[in-house]
């Protein structure tokens, strides 16, 4: 400790511990807000030309009209999300994934958009 007529410091070997483990708890911190970010909010640009392409490979290979005769429900899915203009929009994404977590956090963002 130290005191003078302007400056009074309080600092002991207690301090430069407390920093040592609250230091990396904060960066440990900041990593995982990271992740969940990145886990929950999509790039749509990259699903649409994924989903895109993959339209564009199975027409290829199977026909044009292969989206109209195919009974695979996954299929058929993948190909409504980008609907007929070839472009995601979020309610679209959302639409897309609400059965994935049975109605869980998808389907609350749903009834809020």
């Amino acid at each position: 400790m130290s005191v003078t007529d302007e400056v009074l410091t309080v600092r002991n070997a207690s301090h430069n511990a407390l920093f040592a483990f609250m230091f990396p708890m904060m960066l440990a911190s900041w990593f995982m807000a990271f992740i969940g970010y990145d886990m929950f909010w999509p790039n749509l640009r990259e699903i649409e030309k994924s989903t895109n392409e993959f339209i564009q490979i199975r027409k290829e290979s199977f026909g044009a009209d292969y989206f109209e005769l195919t009974e695979d429900p996954w299929v058929v899915r993948k190909y409504d999300l980008v609907g007929d203009d070839g472009k995601v929009s979020w309610k679209e994404y959302i639409e897309f994934r609400r059965g994935d977590y049975r109605g869980g956090l998808p389907n609350l963002a749903f009834e809020m958009a």
